[in-house]
Formats: C-alpha cells, structure tokens, sequence
C-alpha cells in the first residue's frame, strides 16, 4: 500500500509497501491541541520539562511558530549533541535521509510548545547512520551536532546519560519500567497535538533475545529494535513523537534505552510501539562524536592521577 505521510510543517510522501499501515514520526497535519482533561501522549499525562529535561522539539527553521514547526523529538547528550531518528530528516523522494542542516532547528528547557519562550538553536550538522533503510526503518538514528552549544543549567536542559556500562545481550531487561515523552498526537483515532509536553510510563516487553514483538513478526529485529508499551490501559508514544527518548533508569541514573522509531497504529494492542535500540548503536555514536565516549567512560584517577588499573600494578610490584 502507498503511504502518504503528512508532516507538521514539513510534508513527504513514503512509498513502503507493508500489509499494514506504518506509522512514524511527526507526520501529520497539525491540529489546535485539545484542552480538554484528557489531552494525552496516548494515555499519558501532562508533564513538566523538569521531568523529562533531556527531551527537545526538532523544528523547521523556516516555521515562526515551534509548535506549528515542530515534527519530532531528540534528546541531549551533550551541550553539542542530540540524537534522534533517521526518518525525521527524510524530505525528499528518494526515502534517504536528506535534510540540510540550514533546514533545522532545536528547541530545549520547554515545557509548554509555541508558548514558553525559548531561543532556538541551529544545527550545524545532520549525521544520519548509513545503512539506514526506510522499508524495514532498519538502523532508524541520527545524530545533530549543533553550531552552538545548549546551556545546561541542570533543571530544564540536562543530558541523558548513554548505556556504555549496560550489557546489550541483558539491557534493558523484559518488565523494565520506562517513560517516553513528547509532544505528539494524543489520540490513535485522530489528529490532536498537545501545546504541553507529554509523557507515559510505558514497560519494556522483550528482552533483548527475544524475537517477537506483539504480531510484527519479522518487521521487529530485536537485534536492532526495542518493544515497549503499557498494554493494560494502552500507553504508547504517536505521530510527532518519534526521535524522542525512551528513558530508563539503570543504577540510579536516568538512561537513554531506545529512541521513538515506528509502529503501526498507536496504542494498539497487537502492535506495541518500536523504538531504535540504544545499545547497538555505541560504537557508531562513539565514532563520530567521540567527546561522548570519554565524557561516560572517564577513568577514576585516586592515588596521584594514576588509572585504577595502573594503579593496583604498581601497588602491586612495589610489595615486599
């Protein structure tokens, strides 16, 4: 089937052949956000930025308003970096990942989208994996080195740690509480997007061995994907979440755990959402921003500026 997708603000037109509707990143037409009670990231709630201070709108640079421009989201890793999906950077026919740097903005510490004031920050550049496919969003990450740093004041703008110290063949692990956030549709029937920033405590529901991911059969590649969702009430992020983070806590330290990738329909219970796995992509983080691997792997330095392990070697000759 041919899939039209309509973008807020930016408009591309996806030729997948699935046998099913795919659904991805900010892509539909905007809509006047729903003030109503029950306006919500598919059975979220309203959260401050605060909570979630990692998160960021990715905007058209040529849109005035950030929630007409808004079509995705990223999350800080440094004041340099952020990292988001590959498919919010396709605009042209092609289905690759062509977006000028020129084209896009970031904004961070908001809450409130077109409300609160904030000043947007230009990319300096677009770097979207290689191997990339749109028909099967194989490899769905990108990373945008920004031309001026974010102003992290530790509150409303702070990095998202990476997982260099968790196993990939165990982390995250079937059950693993999780929240993903953003300001994308808050209903899987319609098209209404939230001014307010939301968020959903949602679960991992593979372990990274597993195979299945609800009835996707092979489309999900655990090697390369992540499966989460609330399945009792149905949470799950929608269209103009994707590129956002889905954070998890590992020893006590918020942790980027996926990245909102695809799905198809939202909230639906025979297909939970899918989101790019944080885990396989280090190396290919490390390479290209390698200021991120030492900011995370930084050797303790006790005992005269010596590395630990230099450290217990001369300890160790040094003995009688």
């Amino acid at each position: 089937m041919n899939l039209t997708v309509t973008q807020k603000g930016w408009i591309a037109t996806l030729g997948f052949v699935f046998t099913a509707t795919l659904s991805l990143s900010g892509h539909v037409v905007a809509q006047s956000a729903n003030d109503s009670d029950d306006t919500r990231i598919i059975n979220g709630k309203p959260v401050n930025i605060t909570a979630v201070p990692w998160q960021i709108a990715i905007v058209g640079a040529y849109y005035s308003s950030d929630w007409v421009a808004q079509s995705c989201g990223g999350s800080i890793l440094s004041a340099n970096w952020i990292v988001s999906a590959a498919h919010c950077f396709v605009f042209g026919s092609d289905y690759r990942p062509d977006a000028e740097a020129s084209d896009v903005e970031i904004v961070a510490g908001i809450t409130k989208l077109g409300v609160d004031v904030a000043p947007r920050i230009q990319v300096s550049e677009i770097i979207s994996h290689p191997d990339y496919d749109p028909a099967s969003t194989k490899n769905d990450i990108a990373l945008l080195k920004l031309a001026t740093p974010v102003n992290l004041d530790g509150s409303t703008k702070k990095a998202i740690a990476l997982p260099w110290s968790q196993s990939a063949a165990s982390w995250p692990a079937k059950n693993t509480p999780a929240t993903v956030s953003g300001w994308g549709n808050t209903s899987s029937t319609e098209s209404d997007y939230p001014i307010d920033l939301m968020a959903a405590e949602i679960d991992v529901l593979t372990s990274p061995s597993e195979t299945q991911c609800g009835a996707y059969g092979d489309m999900y590649l655990p090697e390369l994907m992540l499966c989460a969702a609330e399945m009792t009430v149905g949470k799950d992020a929608c269209q103009g979440d994707s590129g956002g983070p889905l954070a998890s806590q590992a020893s006590g330290t918020w942790t980027l755990a996926g990245i909102v990738s695809w799905g198809i329909g939202c909230a639906n219970p025979e297909y939970p959402g899918v989101y790019t796995r944080v885990t396989t992509y280090l190396d290919w983080i490390g390479q290209h921003a390698p200021e991120l691997v030492d900011e995370e792997n930084e050797e303790e330095t006790p005992g005269g500026g010596l590395p630990i392990w230099l450290l217990y070697e001369a300890t160790q000759s040094a003995e009688p």
